[in-house]
């Protein structure tokens, strides 16, 4: 029998373990196994070492071998690629069995377990993909053998439904610097978990999101009916090899940082779900904010604008952006955008320094994320006096300075350009030199027919009813005129809804501009809302007069 079938490649799996257990799922372990077999035998049938030998060098060359000749997994991944499968594990079992070349990147262990370590840092055991990402990475020189035989990059990323938008290419941002100081292969890195709070150590739970991190999307799904979409499920093993073991998970967010689960919700876990309304029409403002957030110091947002104009959809957006992978290099470890509940902050701190503790620890968790998550602030100018009071002068502006001074934290914040000038600019300029301002302006009226047509699906799934032609541009004409002190395109919106909610007690199926009518007719800037803009802009002039006076 072939001394390099698969069958016998699992029976000298016996050997110790040149990699941490505890850092792989048991479909990667499998793997890195069989990895570990093939460099034994290679070493072996060169006469360099015995075959059963421990200390020989596991490398990219062997990994890659595992993959696509010995496990199941990894043969499934590569047809479904469109790879000519056994051209390329032909080419793969040379790679792998020919004789280890002095100072050969494809032989180094401690820079492959690095390369799989940093693929998804805030998932955890690594897995098959993990595994499959890392031996594409260019100092193992494998890219080329793939792409010859049929297997890009791009078409792997395809093939791996639970990785889309979690991964990229972690080479060229500083790892190839680590790679320099190589470190035994048998001290594995210390875990993330070791490091955390004893509230915060993750379980072998779920993943950001409740998404689970398999063996491979593939392995997950085993043991069901012949799939129509790619890994819809697996039918028993290919090649001898078996992934019936469970796979083990990662942590959740809300499990590595407790303080900002209690005190916030992770948009970016809303936009895996589907929560999220899109965002139309913000293209633009979307790009400006990502940029601001990939610089090196200040890298913070304060998107300012009148009531209504969409500043939280813009923060959404950016959540939905991350989910999507759509994000500049710099913001490649981004998996979460927190968005900071300033109630819950505040509830319970009745004692001097319950606030400031609690603060802290949540400034704490979003440092050791290391850029892999954003605090999203709405009402910005209310963190200004947070935790202030007679006894006590430190309020959270104060506390999140040195931070963002810094660059240690990325925060966008929100507030209306009135509250901006007021609260901020006036009364507080050192915070707001760590804010790059975004302005929003509210959106014409063709722009915002296409965000309500953009939106129409939602409130007709919603309220079971069809927007007639017209109802859209009916709703942003009819606002913008007679609905005053509001902006588009949150009044238009408004009056959408409610239009369909009067067309389902009318039991009428369609939403016509009858119905944008009647509601924009009962809906008008009553007189005292017109009284109380004529009362601050009084008040504004007053101390527009009082300040010249003191001048």
């Amino acid at each position: 029998p072939d001394p390099r079938s698969p069958d016998n490649m699992a029976s000298k799996q016996a050997a110790p373990q040149w990699f941490n257990p505890g850092e792989f799922s048991p479909d990667a372990q499998s793997a890195l196994e069989a990895a570990g077999a093939a460099a034994r035998e290679a070493a072996g049938a060169a006469g360099e070492t015995d075959a059963g030998a421990a200390h020989v060098g596991v490398g990219a060359r062997h990994v890659a071998y595992a993959l696509f000749c010995v496990h199941a997994s990894g043969m499934l991944i590569a047809a479904t690629t469109g790879a000519d499968l056994e051209a390329l594990q032909a080419a793969l079992r040379r790679l792998a069995f020919a004789p280890p070349t002095a100072g050969s990147a494809a032989d180094d262990t401690s820079l492959l377990l690095r390369c799989t370590r940093a693929q998804r840092p805030s998932y955890g055991p690594k897995a098959i993909e993990d595994l499959l990402l890392a031996v594409f990475e260019p100092p193992f020189g494998l890219q080329e053998t793939f792409e010859a035989h049929g297997m890009s990059l791009e078409a792997l990323r395809a093939a791996l439904p639970d990785m889309q938008g979690n991964a990229a290419p972690v080479w060229g941002h500083g790892l190839e610097e680590r790679g320099r100081r190589p470190t035994p292969p048998a001290v594995p890195a210390a875990k993330p978990e070791a490091l955390a709070p004893k509230a915060a150590r993750p379980k072998q739970g779920k993943a950001p999101g409740g998404r689970t991190n398999p063996g491979v999307a593939a392995s997950r799904r085993a043991s069901g009916a012949s799939p129509s979409p790619p890994f819809a499920s697996l039918q028993g093993t290919v090649g001898g090899a078996s992934s019936s073991s469970a796979a083990a998970t990662a942590p959740s967010s809300a499990q590595l940082r407790p303080t900002l689960a209690a005190c916030g919700t992770d948009l970016v876990q809303l936009a895996l779900a589907g929560k999220l309304d899109p965002v139309i029409g913000r293209d633009e403002e979307v790009a400006r904010v990502l940029r601001v957030l990939s610089r090196r110091t200040k890298n913070n947002v304060c998107l300012v604008g009148a009531p209504g104009v969409g500043k939280t959809a813009v923060a959404e957006a950016v959540a939905q952006r991350i989910a999507a992978g759509r994000v500049p290099l710099q913001l490649a470890k981004c998996r979460e955008l927190w968005s900071l509940d300033i109630g819950a902050l505040l509830a319970g701190t009745g004692l001097r320094g319950d606030f400031e503790e609690r603060l802290r620890a949540l400034l704490e968790e979003l440092r050791q994320a290391e850029g892999a998550a954003i605090l999203f602030i709405d009402e910005l100018h209310l963190v200004l006096g947070a935790g202030r009071s007679e006894s006590n002068n430190v309020d959270a502006a104060n506390l999140l300075k040195p931070m963002l001074a810094r660059g240690e934290l990325r925060c966008i914040g929100a507030t209306t350009s009135d509250e901006y000038r007021r609260l901020i600019l006036e009364k507080d300029a050192a915070f707001e030199r760590r804010f790059q301002p975004v302005e929003l302006a509210e959106p014409l009226p063709h722009a915002a027919v296409e965000m309500l047509r953009g939106l129409a699906p939602l409130y007709e799934a919603h309220h079971g009813v069809k927007l007639s032609s017209g109802t859209a541009e009916a709703a942003v004409e009819l606002s913008h005129q007679r609905i005053k002190g509001r902006s588009l395109p949150d009044k238009a919106i408004d009056v959408l809804d409610e239009a369909c909610v009067l067309a389902v007690v009318e039991g009428s199926s369609f939403v016509t501009m009858s119905h944008v009518e009647t509601v924009v007719g009962r809906w008008r800037t009553t007189p005292g809302q017109r009284g109380g803009f004529v009362q601050e802009a009084f008040a504004r002039a007053r101390q527009m007069i009082q300040r010249q006076s003191r001048l």
